[in-house]
């Protein structure tokens, strides 16, 4: 899944895309299924402008309790799920595992 994410970071027609729309992240919605079960990938955590992407699957981008599209946008923009799971830990005594990437 992080070759679809970076292929679609170099693919040229969706680079000029991006520059016409003035797009800040690209998020691309595949229908493949992956041996390792991987549902999501960006090509890095908090996004510039040179890794901006993110490759979803899209029957899991936001069905039933696999939020994946929003988890890897949270990447995109540099929220790091432990991070979230440890402040809600701290303010409520509570932990959710994090949603979004498989097997969690």
């Amino acid at each position: 899944m992080e070759q679809d994410a970076a292929f679609v970071r170099d693919n040229a027609t969706i680079q000029n895309l991006r520059i016409q729309t003035n797009a800040d992240l690209v998020i691309c919605l595949v229908e493949r299924e992956y041996a390792n079960g991987v549902i999501g990938s960006v090509t890095t955590i908090l996004a510039n402008n040179s890794n901006y992407t993110a490759a979803v699957r899209a029957t899991f981008s936001s069905l039933n309790n696999f939020f994946t599209f929003t988890h890897e946008l949270g990447d995109l923009v540099g929220v790091v799920t432990g991070m979230i799971q440890a402040v809600r830990l701290i303010r409520t005594g509570t932990y959710l595992p994090p949603m979004g990437h498989f097997g969690l």
